[in-house]
């Protein structure tokens, strides 16, 4: 059994990230990874020289994981032979990614999904009301209609194994399973996933692992880019005003806490921000990229407007503060709002400055974490005791 990461990227550091447990736990106990970029090939860029994705691997994995990022399609078919591969797809399911969908369409590819961030999914529905937002919607639709159709054919290939650690999820993709004609004519393909299983998420690992390093030490925001795809992709942004207003009114907001606390504010940057801009803006300030778990688990108060990071904060059981803001449109509003409401979160509106010297933050932010127990154990720790990691492992041995 050989067991892959498939993507299509220029810098593999995102996916490395995300999957860095499940991918030290298989090189552990099957001895060998691989990681398959397709970006050459989705580029048609037969003219690279330097692949600065080597550089990242050695420096984090050393020998033990394989990298290939084929030049063309048969170096890909040459690799994987007929041998059976278990691919953990983390490929793009736009247009532009098709004609990859298409090549690993092969009877010896078993794709995996995993679905281990704990996070509330990025399908929840929201107003919207700028010609940006209706466009994407109706781009996303139809790309949606016409990949399930192309998967339904087997143009496409479906997902063998989903791992889930989203208990709602998990529990409606069983449910739509048994509903389905593949249930009762199994040679059908409309189910995009075959096998569906529930697993424990990342920051449960992440929590075992650090629970006796936990301290209050810090004061720390959790970035989250406000030039991200997923604004600029929905909403009608003039980015550089809103760079402007977003920066004064966070450091607004940072010199109110400083005052009541005596402490500095740090600042934890989305792995997409751009360092250099905001250290140029916060001068006065720490601030680090790709440390945002070890800043968590020092922290004493964790800020936020909308970030993935938080679930780390929640199962540490830190002390929340969520800021409102309409500054990023409806998208992430609605997302701020929803976390708000799922975790009863002490909240203040970023917009309305003069109403923070209103608030008795201290006292209110003792009771900030009673309903964090609800939230873990929906989304984040939801299968007794055993490590995500490890299941999947257990899994995918079944099916050798």
């Amino acid at each position: 059994m050989r067991v892959c990461l498939f993507v299509a990227s220029d810098d593999v550091s995102k996916e490395i990230n995300i999957y860095n447990e499940i991918i030290l736990k298989i090189v552990e106990k099957l001895n060998s990874f691989t990681i398959i970029n397709f970006n050459n090939i989705l580029k048609k860029d037969q003219n690279l020289i330097y692949d600065k994705n080597i550089s990242i691997i050695r420096n984090k994995f050393g020998d033990s994981v394989q990298y290939l990022n084929p030049l063309k399609k048969k170096e890909f078919f040459e690799y994987i032979g007929r041998d059976k591969i278990f691919a953990i797809d983390c490929l793009g399911k736009s247009f532009k990614f098709f004609l990859i969908r298409r090549l690993i369409n092969k009877e010896n590819i078993k794709l995996i999904l995993i679905m281990n961030l704990g996070f509330v999914s990025n399908e929840l529905p929201y107003s919207i009301n700028s010609s940006r937002g209706y466009l994407f919607k109706f781009k996303r639709m139809i790309n949606n209609l016409i990949y399930k159709l192309l998967v339904i054919i087997k143009f496409f290939p479906n997902i063998f194994i989903y791992f889930e650690s989203r208990k709602e999820i998990y529990q409606s993709c069983v449910k739509n399973k048994k509903k389905k004609l593949s249930f009762f004519f199994p040679f059908l393909n409309i189910l995009y996933f075959e096998n569906v299983y529930q697993i424990n998420g990342r920051s449960y690992e992440h929590y075992l692992e650090n629970i006796n390093s936990i301290e209050e030490k810090k004061i720390i925001f959790l970035d989250g880019n406000y030039g991200h795809k997923d604004i600029i992709s929905r909403e009608n942004q003039d980015i550089i005003e809103l760079k402007k207003n977003y920066f004064q009114k966070i450091e607004i907001f940072f010199k109110w806490i400083e005052n009541i606390y005596n402490q500095k504010v740090e600042i934890c940057l989305h792995p997409s921000s751009d360092f250099n801009e905001y250290e140029s803006f916060f001068k006065d300030r720490k601030i680090s990229i790709n440390l945002t778990n070890e800043k968590i688990i020092k922290s004493s108060i964790v800020i936020f407007h909308e970030s993935s990071a938080i679930v780390n904060a929640i199962i540490y059981k830190k002390k929340i503060i969520s800021l409102s803001t309409k500054l990023f449109g409806m998208y992430i509003s609605n997302r701020i709002s929803y976390y708000q409401k799922e975790l009863n979160l002490y909240s203040i509106d970023l917009d309305n400055y003069e109403n923070y010297y209103r608030k008795d933050i201290k006292n209110d932010l003792k009771c900030s974490i009673k309903n964090y127990d609800t939230y873990i154990n929906n989304y984040i720790k939801t299968d007794n005791e055993e490590l995500g990691s490890d299941k999947i492992i257990r899994i995918l041995k079944n099916y050798e």
